[in-house]
């Protein structure tokens, strides 16, 4: 500090006191206050201890009074919606307060003049007497009587005391509530006596930032100079400010918030953070964690995460154009864009969907910086608009039941589940890999993560621009499949269903052929689903991502519950992308080149270890609603990543019924399917996540008991299917 002051010191020793006094008779506008300080001593110490003491007058205090400020209206939200209301009534959202508008809105000073009552700058004074002297009471038997003061003695006073001592107050009524409450209310009708009301002082000794007490500002028929009334000026402007743009203000308090410390001036002893609407970190360790656990946080974060799976899920519908056919990718709202794309890949390939879709994450990734970078200045709930580029392409569903068509298109039945494994097996082995990553990165710079992102993207569009149209390539069709090429007119005895069941209940009658090529989306599908170990393959695609979904609030879960930093969640991702990781990458490849060799079918395989993964899933989740320590919390993770399986092992399976002409429409008929089941979890694991959430209480985790359960009834379902041996 001394380093800073020290040129403003030597600029002010650098005239001499008649230099000084000729500028001031001048009048000249260029003698400042220091100039004065100058000419009243030559000491430099005495000129630094003005400054300092200038400098604590004008930014402690502004500071202190908004903390408690806030810190009172986030306890009572009915005088915040009273003040806000008389804000926006004055001003609107948006418009910029003038000095006359500040007077003129009487509930602000009267919640600023309150504040200042219960939290004076300056709680504690001192002062030296220069004479012999006496002050009206203080002596006698009562205190009520003069006592004297001899020079040169020290006399404390606290106003802090002052302002809440009843004596000083009409008895306690509905319109004088007690003297230590909160409420601007009493300023309409108490009018403090001299000296009754001192949060700046009073006499010469008077603030100079101040001047004058709010109430005077009001009351004054004489306007104030505006640098008088600087440091109300700057509380008032900074609450209208905040108001403003926020709807309401909520409490957290834990032990021992509401204490307070005086040192030159009264504060809060923890401080007074603000949090907006965003949830969560907005600006690193600036923010601690535990400002983060509040119930009222908590919810709107679960409420967040569970439309955020919805909102990603509500695509657009690409409704054909009948009339001219590169016109048929223009989006029309409506349904679900995989049904669309389904038919655009069949059509013309599944490279022309893969292109849209990287286009669309490029877009959608390129809004996200764009929102980040305007900071402040938009909404940051404007990411959620990012959703919309997914229309392009359909996002990452329709690319990954694209990719997943491909291994079908090029890999034959016995081999292919292994190899859906290994495509299941990359967004895991990127879990592990990429939060290192990002961390190393943000530590460079906070946008070369982006940056990373926006050169993979463009590396990708250019590996699909060079990779051949596996529609095209030839391979041999399932042995066991049941539904014939399109244009092979109707079915026959081999292409019977796998269920022991009436045949006559799901094979159509020998006048109703398949459809033939090309055949409407729905007409596809409608044929699809007459197979019932589809229809258990399609219940299955549907209902367990609403189970899934749970995984998403487990990482709350963690920090709310258990105490856990959100940092600190990092572990969980590991441990279920290690299990995952384990099933996808080594597990289920081996155990099925193993059974292989001994003869199972690749239905019965795909089956068994469905079953397999559905029960774990089951276990796994149910420990997650028991977990009572951080350690079966990590466990139970690990264990959910374990059910991977259940995603390539059910693709299998169903590939496995059709022919290769139907591998692009069943794929996104998956990814439509998956879209809805998101879009109906999101939502209702988000309410399943809140019960039981309450002051000092995190949720029950009743929607991981849920997800337990569906799980669970799938299995029992999957019991019951029954496939060629």
């Amino acid at each position: 500090m001394d380093a800073f002051i020290e040129p403003f010191v030597q600029d002010a020793l650098l005239n001499t006191p008649e230099e000084l006094d000729e500028k001031e008779a001048r009048s000249s506008g260029d003698t400042t206050w220091l100039h004065s300080v100058a000419r009243f001593t030559r000491d430099r110490q005495v000129i630094r201890d003005q400054i300092v003491n200038l400098l604590l007058a004008g930014r402690d205090t502004t500071a202190g009074t908004l903390s408690f400020l806030f810190k009172e209206l986030s306890a009572h939200p009915n005088v915040y919606s009273k003040l806000r209301q008389e804000i926006l009534e004055k001003l609107g959202s948006h418009g910029a307060p003038t000095y006359e508008d500040l007077k003129q809105m009487s509930y602000l000073q009267r919640c600023i003049n309150e504040t200042l009552r219960l939290y004076p700058s300056v709680p504690y004074n001192v002062r030296l007497a220069l004479k012999d002297t006496r002050l009206p009471r203080g002596g006698g038997v009562d205190g009520l009587s003069p006592i004297g003061v001899k020079k040169d003695n020290v006399i404390g006073y606290a106003p802090i005391y002052l302002h809440r001592n009843p004596a000083q107050y009409p008895p306690v009524s509905a319109d004088s509530p007690p003297a230590a409450e909160f409420s601007p209310e009493r300023w309409e009708t108490w009018i403090p006596r001299p000296w009754q009301y001192i949060p700046f002082n009073g006499g010469p000794r008077t603030c100079i930032g101040v001047g004058s007490s709010f109430i005077e500002l009001v009351s004054s028929k004489a306007d104030k100079p505006l640098q008088q009334q600087f440091a109300l000026t700057e509380i008032g402007y900074t609450t209208v400010r905040i108001l403003q743009r926020f709807g309401r203000l909520e409490k957290y308090w834990g032990i021992g918030d509401d204490m307070v410390k005086s040192e030159i001036v009264l504060s809060p002893a923890h401080g007074v953070k603000q949090h907006d609407g965003a949830v969560g970190h907005r600006y690193g360790d600036d923010i601690e964690d535990r400002w983060c656990k509040v119930p009222a946080v908590q919810n709107e974060l679960s409420t967040l995460t569970g439309w955020k799976f919805a909102f990603d899920a509500v695509y657009a519908y690409l409704s054909p154009v009948q009339q001219r056919p590169l016109l048929r990718i223009i989006p029309r709202p409506g349904l679900l864009l995989a049904i669309y794309y389904g038919s655009v890949a069949g059509k013309y390939g599944r490279k022309p969907v893969l292109l849209l879709f990287s286009t669309g994450m490029l877009l959608s990734l390129a809004w996200i910086m764009l929102v980040c970078w305007l900071d402040g200045r938009v909404p940051v709930r404007l990411i959620w608009l990012s959703s919309l580029f997914i229309f392009i392409g359909g996002g990452h569903r329709v690319a990954k039941a694209m990719l997943f068509t491909i291994v079908s298109d090029t890999v034959d039945a016995s081999h292919r589940t292994r190899y859906m494994s290994f495509l299941s097996s990359i967004p895991h082995i990127a879990t592990l890999i990429t939060p290192p990553l990002s961390a190393i990165f943000m530590r460079i710079n906070i946008w070369l993560p982006f940056e990373a992102a926006m050169v993979a993207l463009a590396l990708t569009f250019l590996l699909i621009l060079a990779m051949p149209e596996s529609s095209k390539m030839e391979t041999p069709d399932n042995d066991d499949a049941v539904v014939p090429h399109r244009d092979s007119g109707p079915p026959t005895e081999d292409h019977r269903p796998l269920l022991p069941t009436v045949d006559s209940e799901f094979i159509p009658p020998a006048h109703t052929p398949f459809p033939p090529k090309p055949s409407a989306w729905y007409t596809e599908i409608a044929h699809l689903l007459r197979i019932p170990t589809l229809r258990f393959c399609f219940t299955v695609f549907f209902i367990a991502p609403i189970a899934l979904v749970a995984k998403g609030f487990v990482y709350q879960h963690a920090s709310e519950s258990f105490g856990w930093e959100m940092s600190t969640t990092t572990w969980l991702r590991v441990s279920q992308a290690i299990g995952a990781s384990l099933v996808t990458l080594f597990a289920l490849p081996t155990l099925n080149a193993l059974l292989r060799r001994r003869g199972l079918r690749a239905q019965q395989l795909d089956l068994g270890v469905l079953r397999g993964s559905l029960l774990i899933g089951a276990a796994g989740f149910a420990v997650l609603w028991q977990a009572k320590v951080s350690w079966v919390l990590v466990l139970a993770f690990f264990i959910c990543g374990l059910s991977e399986a259940i995603q390539p092992t059910n693709q299998g399976l169903a590939t496995s019924l059709i022919t290769k002409e139907y591998n692009a429409r069943l794929f996104t008929t998956v990814a439509a399917l998956e879209t809805v089941g998101k879009l109906t979890g999101g939502p209702f694991q988000s309410v399943l996540f809140s019960i039981g959430r309450r002051e000092g209480h995190g949720s029950l985790g009743v929607n991981f008991l849920a997800s337990s359960g569906i799980f669970a009834s799938l299995f029992v379902l999957a019991l019951v299917v029954r496939v060629k041996r």
